[in-house]
């Protein structure tokens, strides 16, 4: 997992780990966010079990790319933050890690696939 995450491409596609509830995938995001957490610029943990909850916290995420848009949706707000993120500024090393999705197609509107690693 560490070698295809490290890699030097330009844009970098999402990398799932499938298995059952309860066997250690939110554990192994955990220790490689530990152990690895310095090489990036930006980590966030987004719980993606409620795909209302995605937009959510990726519009949170606004205000740590020193995003500012008062009065807009989280819909807007998220589409933004995703934008920003592939366009890697003003971070171009992040991580986004999606906790508890069923399918990964639940997400593959949100992820910006940019310069970062999801």
């Amino acid at each position: 997992m560490r070698e295809a995450l490290a890699s030097d491409v330009a844009v970098v596609v999402p990398h799932v780990l499938h298995g059952l509830g309860g066997v250690g995938k939110t554990r192994v995001a955990i220790e490689y966010v530990y152990r690895f957490c310095p090489e990036y610029n930006l980590v966030w943990w987004i719980s993606a079990d409620q795909p209302v909850r995605v937009r959510s916290s990726l519009a949170a995420l606004a205000p740590h790319l020193e995003l500012r848009f008062p009065g807009i949706g989280i819909k807007d707000a998220a589409t933004v933050v995703l934008e920003t993120l592939r366009r890697g500024k003003p971070y171009g090393r992040w991580l986004l890690i999606f906790d508890n999705a069923d399918e990964s197609e639940d997400i593959s509107n949100s992820n910006p696939y940019g310069p970062g690693t999801c």
